[in-house]
């Protein structure tokens, strides 16, 4: 759960990208609810990172990697899926702190998380004005919503989530001020070879299966020309 993660917290010294791509085939093969786990803790926790001040970090990792605590990653909106630029959800500076207010959707561990990387817009200047922070579970005015009722993938839960006035410290600012949509687009470019292998495995062990079972052939090893 935390190759990600800096060395001197129990992260991968290397090729943390290759890494957590392999153990998520390997875990998809069996499990995909499970493996995407791996997958978010990863997404949720790249603003951190990547964006938090050294005290930042070092009050948050330990316990992420003592207490095997969850991070989840706030970004769409019912109006703002794809569209990451068009986030309508606000933080509005206010002495030492931000009051962020808006509504979350499709929250993969929204439920169950302990910290939150939630992007907000923090000017009116469309992508250029969105800033990432860090929102612990028990703040006051955050909540769950809508937990969400899905095909498939059900051992991970995803929900909505509130943001009501809820106020973080200055500190919990996740890099610069109006740059999230940047660290956003990072985190998706780290993540998605991750999809692609869960993916993968997820296919891999249907074949398994599948063929597997008393009274199917494996398919032919020849070309499928030389078979019609």
């Amino acid at each position: 759960m935390t190759m990600v993660f800096p060395a001197e917290h129990g992260g991968a010294e290397q090729s943390q990208g290759t890494l957590l791509c392999t153990a998520v085939e390997e875990i998809a093969r069996h499990c995909a609810s499970s493996a995407l786990m791996l997958i978010i803790q990863a997404v949720g926790s790249y603003p951190l990172l990547h964006g938090g001040s050294k005290e930042l970090l070092d009050r948050v990792l330990p316990r992420i990697v003592a207490e095997r605590e969850l991070a989840a990653y706030l970004v769409s909106e019912p109006g703002a899926g794809s569209d990451v630029g068009n986030i309508r959800t606000t933080a509005v500076k206010d002495g030492s702190h931000y009051v962020i207010s808006g509504t979350k959707c499709f929250s993969t561990n929204g439920p169950i998380a302990s910290f939150y990387t939630v992007l907000a817009r923090t000017s009116e200047n469309g992508r250029n004005g969105l800033t990432f922070f860090l929102v612990e579970r028990d703040t006051p005015g955050f909540s769950v919503g809508k937990i969400e009722k899905k095909l498939g993938q059900r051992g991970s839960k995803t929900s909505e989530m509130y943001l009501d006035e809820v106020r973080v410290p200055v500190g919990n600012l996740l890099g610069e001020e109006n740059k999230g949509f940047n660290l956003a687009m990072k985190d998706f470019d780290m993540s998605r070879p991750a999809i692609g292998a869960q993916a993968l495995g997820i296919a891999e062990g249907l074949s398994t299966r599948c063929f597997a079972t008393p009274g199917r052939e494996k398919p032919s090893a020849r070309p499928s020309v030389s078979t019609r």
